[in-house]
């Protein structure tokens, strides 16, 4: 039935739904399911970068190794400066670190 809502607005359209983040526990746990090949370690290694500098899945792709120089510091330092302090790191030992 293509075209059936053609022209019309999804009924969804506009409606806010809140956040729903996985847990540390299910983000492991597919992280195991992701297995011990090189394809699977590849995939661990993504999910890794995305959790913890809180990409999105575009911009991880997208990274190039001068995005991962520690000499810029900026994209990823930052974002892993705020996961830092939710885990209750003391800001001063994250202005340290940077």
């Amino acid at each position: 039935m293509r075209g059936f809502h053609a022209g019309r607005p999804p009924r969804n359209k506009g409606m806010r739904y809140p956040a729903d983040p996985p847990t540390v526990e299910e983000i492991v746990a597919v992280m195991r399911a992701a297995g011990e090949t090189t394809h699977g370690q590849r995939l661990r290694a993504l999910i890794i970068v995305l959790w913890r500098a809180g990409l999105r899945i575009s911009e991880a792709l997208a990274l190039t190794e001068p995005d991962l120089d520690p000499r810029r510091g900026a994209q990823l330092r930052q974002v892993h400066a705020v996961e830092l302090a939710h885990e209750g790191v003391p800001l001063v030992v994250i202005q340290r670190s940077r």
